[in-house]
């Protein structure tokens, strides 16, 4: 027990206030009730410290009832109605006497946990503790006191944070007392790099028992600063999400964080932070997590299904802005919000948003276009913008009553090219289209097995069918304007091992990576894949390749897609003179002759027909 808790300390009061306080240690408290108020109306006179032996007397936890027989037998004798007032009028004075030396406090950390524990679960069974917020505030007063290493330890200590902060945030009050000393205790907790798993789990079990219970505290509290329109209390909940880690198992609060409408808010949030007429550097640090905490979101796979909403929240403008502001230290989170703005123009839905909304804005001054122009992100922010131009040509051609969608018949012996809606899809699976019944029966021996599966992976897949189809006009043109690039890759895959047959080849287009405009481009062969031990061949991919394998007009592209999993599209001609003519130049480069660009050149003019 340290010194100043000691009895002996009494005898240095005056005689009056000897008196009250043995009274007051032998259990009146009446006479407790009167020294609290005499402190409180004078917590800097040194004698305060004197009647501090009280706090330990009070908060001793062997006062506790140790059992529910030891409860039931005071509440028969109404005695534990007198039982909370004593620890909480302690605890007050602990709030009000700031200079008890910190080694005291630890000493006392133990029985004031106890204590809590006791007070809270019991609080609606005892009508004489009083209202959970108001203990809130003396809990939070004292833990902000002790070192952190030994709050850390204390059991159930974050559970009970959690409850206290749903708590806080039902009142609607950013104020109430206790609550910055809540939001306190968070910041110091999440500001030293990530959370561990085993806190997170025990976090969340106080917001409710899973990572969207946590999830959903976190969204609430930003949601009241949002509506409140004060910045106050914002920092921890920011530093808080940033230090849940995406990778880990609490990948469930991120994804309940973006379902819940984060990117949305986040992006309200960074707006009206920067329109703040009282903007200094503390808030500046906020805005620079705020910032911080949309990149991560916006960076996840799935991320772009929120981009048209933080779009309309007026997105694009608030990095425009907040590029002059950041610092060079956060001008990184920027640079990821724009690299993912750049990448979600392959979305069919995004560039609606894009084109709704405009790439250009209305400055205030000249000075503000002059900071833009100025700013660290401002040539990648003009590529991105470029970016967008280009795809939204594209989408005005794609959205167009002329434009007409292809499609080929899966009955490789058949083939036959024709508008969309000349064909009929297969009922079972709605991915595989033929111009007639007999066609289709003709298909069914080999269609059949994998209908059912095909089937599945369309119901399953997360992306919206316009944005699919937007996908295939983009990879077609796309293939268009690299085709000699394309060409020279499969020449050279067709001529490199003289052991195989020319020609015996098909061609997988991997990474193909066109979301950043400049498609990044391989050829591999079908038996590379095959032989690739980590490679999980999914029932589509196998259906494909086994009918690209049967007909030289049918090759596949794999397509890498911002938030989506390497994607398939087969690419269907009408005939095959591409591949004969590919051929025919590589068996020429294997016998020594030396061929000619213009070859290549002919092969550029044959027109493909669709991708699938």
């Amino acid at each position: 027990m340290h010194p100043c808790f000691n009895v002996r300390n009494f005898e240095r009061l005056r005689l009056t206030f000897r008196r009250v306080a043995k009274a007051a240690a032998n259990g009146s408290i009446e006479e407790f009730q009167r020294i609290m108020m005499g402190i409180a109306t004078a917590p800097k006179a040194p004698e305060s410290y004197l009647f501090l032996p009280l706090c330990w007397i009070y908060l001793d936890s062997s006062r506790i009832p140790s059992s529910a027989h030891d409860l039931d037998i005071l509440m028969e004798s109404n005695a534990v109605f007198e039982l909370p007032k004593g620890p909480v009028l302690a605890l007050q004075i602990i709030r009000w006497l700031t200079k008890i030396p910190q080694s005291a406090l630890v000493d006392l950390c133990p029985h004031v946990w106890l204590w809590i524990c006791f007070l809270t679960t019991y609080r609606d069974v005892i009508q004489s503790i009083p209202q959970e917020l108001y203990l809130h505030h003396e809990i939070f007063s004292f833990v902000d006191r002790i070192p952190r290493n030994v709050v850390d330890d204390l059991p159930e200590l974050r559970s009970f944070v959690l409850k206290a902060w749903k708590g806080f945030i039902a009142t609607e009050d950013l104020k109430t007392p206790g609550f910055p000393e809540l939001l306190k205790f968070l910041l110091l907790r999440s500001h030293c790099g990530s959370i561990p798993d085993a806190h997170i789990a025990e976090y969340a079990e106080g917001a409710g028992g899973t990572p969207e219970d946590l999830a959903a505290v976190i969204y609430d509290h930003l949601t009241l600063v949002a509506r409140k329109q004060s910045v106050y209390g914002i920092m921890a909940g920011l530093q808080f999400a940033l230090a849940v880690e995406p990778e880990r198992v609490s990948s469930l609060f991120h994804a309940s964080l973006r379902n819940r409408g984060i990117i949305r808010l986040l992006t309200t949030l960074a707006s009206e932070l920067f329109q703040s007429e009282d903007r200094d550097k503390r808030l500046e640090g906020t805005l620079a997590r705020c910032t911080s905490l949309l990149a991560l979101e916006m960076s996840h796979p799935g991320g772009h299904l929120w981009f048209p909403q933080a779009i309309r929240a007026g997105l694009l403008p608030t990095i425009a802005a907040l590029s002059a502001l950041a610092s060079d230290r956060d001008i990184g989170s920027l640079r990821k919000v724009v690299e993912q703005l750049k990448g979600a123009t392959v979305y069919h839905s995004v560039l609606t948003e894009l084109e709704r909304h405009g790439l250009e804005f209305a400055w205030e001054t000249p000075m503000e276009v002059q900071n833009f122009k100025n700013s660290p992100i401002f040539s990648q922010w003009t590529e991105f913008v470029s970016l967008a131009q280009d795809r939204l040509e594209l989408k005005n051609l794609f959205d167009s009553p002329d434009y007409v969608t292809h499609k080929a018949c899966d009955n490789l012996e058949c083939g036959k090219i024709m508008p969309k809606p000349n064909f009929k899809s297969c009922t079972g699976c709605r991915t595989m289209y033929y111009c007639d019944r007999s066609c289709q029966r003709a298909d069914w021996v080999s269609h059949r097995v994998v209908c059912q599966n095909l089937d599945s992976l369309r119901r399953n897949d997360s992306l919206a069918g316009r944005d699919k189809s937007f996908m295939r006009a983009l990879v077609q043109q796309t293939y268009q304007r690299n085709k000699r690039e394309i060409f020279r890759l499969q020449l050279a895959n067709m001529t490199r091992s003289s052991e195989s047959p020319v020609g015996a080849h098909v061609y997988i287009w991997q990474n193909f990576a066109i979301s950043l405009g400049t498609p990044v481009i391989g050829s591999y062969t079908l038996r590379e894949r095959y032989s690739d031990p980590r490679t999980n061949l999914e029932v589509q991919q196998a259906d494909y390749e086994a009918r690209a394998r049967r007909d030289p007009r049918f090759e596949l592209y794999c397509v890498t897609f911002p938030g989506q999993p390497p994607r398939i599209f087969p690419m269907r001609s009408s005939d095959a003179r591409v591949r004969e003519g590919l051929i025919r130049i590589a068996r020429e480069i294997r016998d020594g002759v030396i061929w000619e660009e213009k070859k290549m050149e002919g092969l550029e003019g044959l027109p493909i027909s669709t991708i699938h």
